[in-house]
């Protein structure tokens, strides 16, 4: 195959050649040379490295570390010429290493292990193209369970969020010198680059516990501001949902606080409004998200406090309520919309306030009348704007949720007579079957 291929034909790297050139007393002292022949070597591995060749490069980057590190000498060769060559060598390193043996991964785990720590003092610097084709190398790298279990003991996930929080807080990355005239606007990348990273973190279930207790970052409540940008708040609420779904409750019970419910609030107000303007799709799916995360949190008997607190239950029947008033053609993501909302009410129904809420908005007639059109005491079947799968898989969840709070609530359900309804409403629909299916077969 091509990768086959593009083993058999990749040169052999002179590492010898290299070495002597760094380490022998008539030549350590040309640094211009040394950072020519490590540029060279890494443009002959662009594609990637050999698994056995990595420990070569570790190398090479130590020797980085060490002209970094003592720059004051010779700042313009050693600071600059030679942070230039750790990123390139970043960049061929973190590709899906080459194999020619399919065990070879297991044999060198300690290699990569202490390659990835080594990434870590790097990310220390925070230097924006630097922490830039680290994090962007790192998505590249990251495949299977090894890689992860690599990255989870090389200790590299506490300062990549140790990096994502300097930025939230306004730290400023400094621009090496070699790209003051190039790329602009960096800044909205880079912050893309370390959430997106964080991410693919976090679905390895070692590395999601490390974020939640470790490096607690739920305190950062700024991931989850309204006012950053959607793909920025996408990648924050699946980190939210893979660490919900890794960590055990307790944990994460821990560490969720009542000012997340106000943030999520606040993005299902900013989403509806976005809506009611433009009606876009991704913003429909953002705020279906934020909803897959109340729904998990609601789950937990220790968050319904704090959700009855905020107003996120009130914004939610906003949002179902818009869905089933205004939107003249429904997607699948409106029904999505419906049915998360119908769940997460289930999920709170044991509590008082939200009942009180359900009941002084008069919420449960208004999705009634829209899914079933009741005229006096008759029911008759609505001409609907639904499709007829969507239809009958809404009014199958609600009648749930009926369920559920009849329940609690037995004297609203008989006062206004819901029960009743539902009885004549199931009557009328199947007399309508009934006679569709006579005029078929009469037909």
């Amino acid at each position: 195959n091509s990768l086959q291929f593009l083993i058999f034909c990749m040169e052999v790297l002179d590492f010898p050649a290299l070495w002597d050139l760094l380490e022998s007393r008539f030549t350590r002292h040309l640094h211009n040379r040394h950072i020519s022949a490590i540029q060279k070597l890494c443009d002959q591995r662009s594609d990637g490295v050999y698994l056995d060749e990595l420990a070569s490069f570790h190398k090479i980057l130590t020797v980085c570390q060490t002209h970094i590190q003592n720059g004051g000498s010779n700042a313009e060769a050693s600071a600059g010429g030679f942070l230039q060559c750790a990123i390139k060598v970043i960049e061929c390193t973190l590709h899906p290493h080459l194999k020619s043996k399919s065990f070879e991964k297991v044999e060198h785990f300690e290699t990569v292990r202490q390659y990835l720590q080594l990434l870590t003092w790097y990310l220390s610097l925070r230097y924006l193209h630097l922490t830039i084709a680290i994090c962007r190398g790192l998505q590249h790298y990251l495949v299977d369970v090894l890689d992860y279990k690599a990255v989870h003991e090389s200790g590299i996930v506490p300062e990549l969020v140790d990096t994502l929080r300097s930025w939230c807080y306004g730290a400023v990355f400094e621009t090496e010198a070699h790209w003051h005239q190039q790329s602009r606007s960096t800044n909205a990348e880079l912050s893309l680059e370390i959430i997106t990273v964080i991410k693919m973190v976090s679905r390895s279930e070692a590395c999601a516990l490390t974020l939640v207790q470790k490096t607690d970052i739920f305190d950062l409540k700024m991931l989850f501001d309204a006012e950053m940008s959607d793909e920025f708040l996408a990648q924050s609420i699946e980190i939210l949902l893979n660490c919900i779904e890794m960590v055990p409750a307790s944990a994460i019970a821990a560490y969720i606080e009542i000012d997340h419910f106000y943030l999520f609030s606040a993005l299902l107000r900013k989403y509806l409004q976005l809506i009611q303007i433009g009606s876009k799709t991704a913003h429909k799916q953002l705020m279906n998200d934020v909803f897959a995360v109340l729904l998990r949190l609601s789950k937990f008997q220790s968050m319904h406090k704090m959700l009855e607190r905020s107003r996120v239950v009130y914004m939610l029947l906003q949002c179902a309520n818009y869905v089933l008033t205004e939107v003249a053609i429904p997607t699948n993501i409106d029904a999505q919309t419906l049915h998360l909302v119908f769940s997460i009410v289930q999920e709170l129904s044991g509590c008082h306030r939200v009942l009180a809420v359900l009941i002084e908005e008069q919420w449960l007639r208004q999705v009634w009348r829209r899914l079933f059109v009741v005229a006096d005491d008759e029911c008759v079947v609505a001409e609907p704007k639904w499709s007829a799968s969507q239809l009958l898989n809404l009014r199958t969840h609600f009648v749930f949720t009926l369920q559920k709070l009849s329940q609690l609530i037995p004297k609203y359900f008989y006062q206004h007579r819901m029960m009743n309804n539902l009885c004549v409403f199931l009557v009328s629909y199947q007399e309508r079957i009934t006679q569709r299916t006579n005029i078929q077969q009469h037909i």
